[in-house]
């Protein structure tokens, strides 16, 4: 890793081993899994999960975890600094068809298990046009990818094969049923999914072919419905990230023009929408981390084929780490406090 990966990598407030690499979907899942009080990440995770020395000692240790990431995994599980039980729980429903949006950030969350077999793409089980926007996205991929690696089980990832030629077989002929944000997000969860399936030899020739053609016809749908009204929104951040993730892991599958254009206006975003001191200032807890870990996720993913990545959008990175952790420190400060007073008045 480039060096600017190894200093988020050495003070970000979120599980060490899983800046290690491996992929960007334990990455983004890990972070989404944590139930926040405001930017509180560490409540969930063991303390000894921050000591990024013992996980991150040099360059040559880090590429020796690249190489046998599911292996890792399942030595953070051992060491109890990760725990895959809700990907499990949730790549188990999804392989039945059976689809809740309960992770504690989901955007549009839902408290009821829909079965749908097959599935309907274009028709809501609840009649909440939401509810269709998170099954396109397709962020469950992500779940059955760390089951696959956690219980070194090929049956998740096989799974996660078929929803994705599903979403294409379904839904490719018709864009006018897509969002540009919904397709920003689902060429993320495809990143490393597609190159899990690439390296288990999952993948025919053909199959190769129509998820290409699937994400240069999404690449070309972003391009001509991005507007200059999404370089003040969260959104915008969510549209091109995914596409340069995608970009990096999979070279040639994205134009140089195209990752150029997606780098120019995340720079521009960063620029605008983020503070120098870490504030993004839509001033949404929720936006904040979509934002911060899709930078992250860029970052990581940049360094690990070491492409350079704008001094601009990696200032920025750090300075909302500083923020997460300044925000952290506030929050654990005020609940000491708070029970100090009330030791002190029941005494």
């Amino acid at each position: 890793m480039g060096n600017h990966s190894e200093m988020i990598l050495q003070s970000v407030t979120v599980p060490a081993g899983l800046f290690s690499w491996g992929n960007i979907g334990v990455l983004t899942k890990s972070i989404k899994h944590c139930p926040l009080d405001g930017l509180n990440l560490k409540q969930h995770y063991r303390p000894d999960v921050y000591a990024f020395e013992d996980i991150l000692e040099s360059s040559k240790q880090v590429m020796a975890i690249e190489e046998s990431w599911p292996q890792q995994v399942q030595h953070l599980i051992a060491q109890r600094r990760l725990d895959p039980a809700a990907a499990i729980e949730n790549a188990d429903r999804v392989m039945q068809r059976e689809f809740i949006y309960d992770h504690p950030y989901d955007m549009e969350p839902t408290n009821v298990v829909y079965h749908m077999d097959p599935i309907t793409w274009q028709q809501t089980p609840n009649g909440d046009p939401e509810w269709l926007y998170m099954l396109k996205r397709q962020e469950y991929l992500l779940d059955l990818l760390l089951a696959s690696q956690a219980q070194d089980d090929p049956k998740y990832l096989a799974d996660a094969k078929t929803l994705i030629i599903a979403w294409i077989d379904a839904n490719l002929t018709l864009p006018k049923t897509w969002r540009t944000i919904d397709t920003g997000i689902r060429l993320m969860n495809w990143a490393p999914v597609v190159e899990a399936l690439m390296q288990a030899e999952m993948l025919t020739a053909a199959d190769q072919a129509k998820i290409q053609d699937a994400v240069t016809q999404q690449m070309a749908y972003l391009r001509a419905h991005f507007t200059d009204h999404y370089l003040l929104s969260n959104w915008g951040v969510l549209i091109v990230t995914g596409p340069l993730v995608y970009g990096v892991l999979h070279p040639g599958s994205l134009t140089a023009e195209d990752m150029q254009w997606a780098m120019q206006e995340l720079e521009t975003m960063c620029d605008l929408q983020i503070t120098d001191d870490g504030v993004h200032w839509e001033q949404s807890a929720l936006y904040f981390l979509e934002v911060w870990r899709d930078l992250l996720a860029v970052q990581i993913a940049f360094d690990r084929y070491r492409r350079p990545v704008p001094e601009l959008v990696t200032r920025k990175l750090l300075a909302m780490d500083d923020f997460a952790a300044s925000m952290y420190c506030r929050i654990t400060s005020c609940c000491r406090l708070g029970i100090v007073m009330r030791s002190r008045s029941t005494a």
